[in-house]
């Protein structure tokens, strides 16, 4: 499943204070922070993605479950919800692909 690139950017001024957390006198040139940008913005962006994909998973799975035991009520068919267990799955596959 791709996600829609139809949202908000990590803004350049994210970007550096974040850069500049533990050491705010630091200097950083802006092609740095355009880098930097960039690459926070394609991991977040494949940490959604990944995420999702386990959302789906699971929802499905639960779909499965729920028809297997004749009992439907509690399903919510309109889509799927991303929650902390989704990020912690994908965490350190995550870390690992981008270090």
């Amino acid at each position: 499943m791709n996600i829609s690139t139809d949202k908000k950017d990590i803004s350049l001024s994210l970007t550096k204070k974040l850069l500049t957390l533990k050491n705010e006198d630091r200097k950083i040139q802006n092609e740095a922070v355009e880098a930097a940008t960039f690459i926070l913005q394609q991991f977040v962006a494949e940490a959604l993605n990944r995420a999702s994909i386990e959302a789906e998973f699971d929802a499905n799975k639960e779909e499965d479950i729920a028809a297997y035991s004749f009992t439907n009520d509690s399903m919510n068919n309109d889509g799927f919800t991303i929650d902390e267990t989704h990020i912690l799955k994908i965490a350190c596959e995550m870390l690992m692909d981008f270090s």
